[in-house]
């Protein structure tokens, strides 16, 4: 057998290939593992280029051989999975495109660890196979490293697929298994496992030692550089690269998909006519009022101006209780059963009412693939929805009392909103008892309070939340009074159109700034986010929620049509009376998103009466006035100059925080600086030895200057044989070197190291005339080659190697 350590290094390359994999799949829930199919895959790929190749076949023959094995592996497999019978009949043969279709699907869109469904192992076998069989042709033709260089490719791109964080344990696997075959492949052809001359390993190991060890260079700084700049917050939290659709929640030709991230910038959803889905609901809840929700956004980025949703541990709906008990709804629930059935929607989350308890689907993707976040609820498949899948899903509704909300802080009195509301008859003079459950905030509920400094850095949001909530105590009525802010038709702008030409604002300008362009006008994105960020900013627990409002209900069948225009973003608040209350801070003119203070059938005009009248007291209490219910107190309409300084500071700059690139510039500058160290490195690295060697070689050390005359003409491609001597070596160089020759050859053949002043002076003159010839004989290109050559820099131990 030839190349025989080269085997065995090609197959640890392909072993670890396969042990990345299972970070990337689930366990397989019935049926044959999913691992031992690709083991079997790569077996079949290896023994099928053996057979091939000892027949003598060509590329036509190799190709066919392995297309016609590899389909009846497949047919036999997925069939298998299908029918789930050892040897499939002929008629499921119909059914395995779609299987495909999912897998593909879930490989375009789905984060890992996705269910290991049958299409999806067998697209994994398909490139473990090829890896095997590349990796057996090249060891059985004399190209060692054709079975080194693809599964080190494929790895790195598994590592970027698989969004979990690489530890050591994993970088330092593929380097010594990289290094070990390296070793391997210069053993055995030391031993003469290859049938390759002596010249033609030189050249095979010349062109392919640079790219594996640049590979290998290439694996250490984005393991390292990447930790680093998501530290420093250069690039996203979600890494450098992204495998899923940029654009949105799944997404493709003529389908709707939705930006997940709720934010104040520009990034419009169409608000199209187009039909998203269509369902069936049934329950005491009216279908017009079912909000649905794909996924919520518990964290903030400042820099960025937009909501994301943090990564949580996905569970199988058999081993969990759906949502987390701590984080249930409190109070009363309405059950609804909702048949959705999907028309336009592309997305890997399924659109259902919070919060669902059950879903049965006849659809394998939703059916075997759905898992369920217990922090919200949501349900997410590995994929994307598609037209016709159908599903029911079973949802307990909450039944929100705002009776039980307007207790103050003891429970047994109405707060002060509603008991000035209850002093004119509006509203029941005692609060309504709360649910037992109602005691104690959840564990991990301050992450739902964070905020990054940045968020706020003048302090100017933290100053209007506080003025619009003035004199208020609970967490419902700063809620209440933040979605009522919003609401008024009179301070904000509902809008989808932007003028040509026109830039963002961050949420600050966007909120105090008169003159920022679009002051106070948007969309449900903007609202959602700076409510949200408000209510932090009062130590509130929020986060914001991505999903449609009601849909219209269709005379015919009772059902309703849930459109593209439907998309939304509102707010969800944590009241530990209740749990997650919905607010809906956006002013739609269409009404299809009814506000969360008309539950307390109170006006709206009447709400902004008792709010001036609790603020007038509270700043009567403070000894400042009241100002007659002046509403620029409770909405404070900075003037240029004021804001700027963020609140009466510094007025010599109006961006609150001095110069600033934008986000895509120093994520450009970071990787400049990555690529030129790269590039500088090998240069820098021959710089400074021979600063080292010539420093050396002025206090007399001939052997520096020879040192360094050689590893040049090494990294030149010419070489220098250890059988010739230092005359001959300068013979076939240049004659300009005999110098130089003669002085090193006076202190390799003598007892002394020491020589004479005349022979280190045409030493001296020897080393910079040998060095000006040479390079005049230099191409541009030849002198960059030279520069970037890594031979001289190899260890000793690999030049001994090379020269055997």
């Amino acid at each position: 057998m030839v190349f025989r350590l080269t085997w065995l290094a090609s197959l640890a390359l392909i072993g670890l290939v396969i042990l990345r994999l299972t970070r990337l799949f689930l366990p397989t829930e019935s049926g044959l593992p999913w691992q031992v199919v690709v083991v079997v895959a790569a077996a079949l790929g290896a023994t099928v280029t053996w057979a091939a190749t000892k027949a003598r076949f060509g590329v036509v023959g190799h190709t066919l051989s392995h297309a016609t094995l590899f389909l009846i592996f497949g047919f036999l497999y997925v069939g298998g999975e299908l029918s789930d019978a050892t040897f499939p009949p002929l008629d499921v043969i119909n059914d395995i495109p779609s299987e495909l279709s999912a897998g593909l699907t879930i490989f375009r869109y789905s984060a890992p660890p996705v269910a290991s469904l049958a299409g999806v192992v067998v697209l994994s076998t398909l490139m473990v196979w090829a890896l095997a069989a590349i990796a057996t042709w090249g060891l059985l033709n004399n190209s060692p490293y054709v079975a080194i260089v693809p599964p080190v490719v494929f790895y790195l791109q598994l590592a970027v697929i698989d969004r979990q964080a690489t530890g050591m344990l994993w970088t330092s696997a593929l380097l010594l298994l990289v290094g070990g075959g390296l070793a391997a492949i210069a053993a055995d052809q030391k031993s003469g496992g290859g049938h390759a001359g002596h010249g033609r390993q030189r050249a095979q190991l010349q062109a392919v030692l640079v790219p594996v060890l640049a590979i290998v260079t290439v694996t250490a700084v984005s393991v390292l550089g990447t930790r680093q700049a998501v530290e420093a917050d250069v690039v996203p939290t979600g890494g450098v690269l992204d495998w899923t659709n940029r654009s949105g929640i799944g997404g493709g030709f003529g389908s709707v998909s939705y930006n997940p991230f709720i934010d104040v910038h520009r990034s419009l959803v169409s608000n199209s006519e187009t039909p998203a889905f269509s369902a069936t609901v049934t329950g005491d809840v009216p279908p017009e009022q079912v909000y649905w929700r794909l996924l919520t956004m518990d964290s903030y980025n400042a820099e960025g101006g937009f909501w994301f949703a943090s990564r949580d541990e996905l569970e199988d709906l058999d081993e969990t209780s759906w949502e987390a008990d701590e984080y249930e709804f409190r109070g009363a629930t309405v059950p609804v059963i909702q048949d959705v059935r999907i028309s336009n929607l592309s997305s890997g989350w399924l659109p259902a009412a919070y919060s669902p308890v059950s879903i049965f689907s006849e659809k394998r993707l939703i059916a075997n693939t759905t898992r369920v976040d217990p922090i919200d609820g949501s349900l997410h498949i590995d994929g994307v929805t598609g037209r016709n899948m159908t599903y029911r899903i079973q949802s307990l509704v909450p039944a929100v009392d705002s009776q039980v909300l307007a207790a103050d802080s003891s429970g047994e009195s109405l707060s002060p909103l509603f008991a000035a509301a209850a002093s004119d008859g509006q509203f029941p003079p005692v609060p309504a008892p709360a649910p037992a459950l109602a005691l104690g905030e959840p564990d991990g509920l301050d992450k739902y309070r964070d905020l990054s400094r940045d968020a706020d850095p003048t302090g100017s949001l933290r100053e209007l939340a506080e003025r619009l909530t003035l004199g208020l105590e609970t967490d419902y009525e700063k809620a209440l009074a933040l979605e009522h802010f919003f609401r008024d038709p009179e301070l904000f702008n509902y809008s989808t159109t932007i003028a040509p030409g026109e830039r963002d604002s961050d949420l600050t300008e966007w909120l105090l700034d008169p003159l920022s362009p679009g002051h106070r006008e948007g969309y449900c994105e903007q609202f959602s986010a700076s409510m949200g960020v408000l209510a932090r900013l009062l130590d509130i627990p929020t986060r914001t929620v991505l999903g449609f409002t009601p849909g219209e209900v269709q005379q015919e069948d009772g059902s309703i049509l849930v459109r593209d225009r439907n998309a939304h973003a509102w707010v969800e608040v944590w009241l530990s009376a209740q749990g997650w209350v919905r607010f809906d801070p956006t002013p739609r003119g269409d009404g299809v998103n009814p506000t969360t203070f008309h539950e307390t059938e109170l006006s709206a005009l009447e709400l902004e009466g008792y709010f001036t009248e609790l603020e007038e007291a509270a700043l009567a209490a403070q000894g400042q006035g009241g100002g007659g219910g002046d509403v620029t107190v409770r909405d404070p309409n900075f003037d240029t100059e004021r804001f700027a300084g963020g609140g009466g500071g510094d007025t010599t700059t109006n961006d609150g925080g001095g110069f600033s690139l934008p986000g895509w510039a120093t994520q450009a500058a970071f990787w400049l600086v990555v690529v030129a160290i790269a590039l500088g490195a090998v240069p820098a690295i021959k710089r400074r030895r021979r600063r080292r060697r010539i420093r050396r070689f002025e206090d007399g050390d001939v052997a520096a200057a020879w040192a360094e005359i050689v590893d040049r003409l090494i990294d030149s491609g010419v070489g220098v044989s250890q059988a010739d001597t230092p005359d001959e070596v300068a013979t076939s160089t240049d004659a300009a070197m005999h110098p130089l020759a003669e002085a090193y050859g006076e202190v390799v053949y003598s007892d002394g190291h020491e020589i004479a002043s005349e022979s280190h002076q045409a030493a001296v003159a020897s080393l910079t005339a040998t060095e000006q010839s040479l390079r005049s004989r230099e191409s541009g290109w030849q002198r960059i080659r030279r520069i970037y050559r890594v031979r001289s820099l190899l260890p000793d131990w690999i030049k001994r190697i090379r020269k055997r």
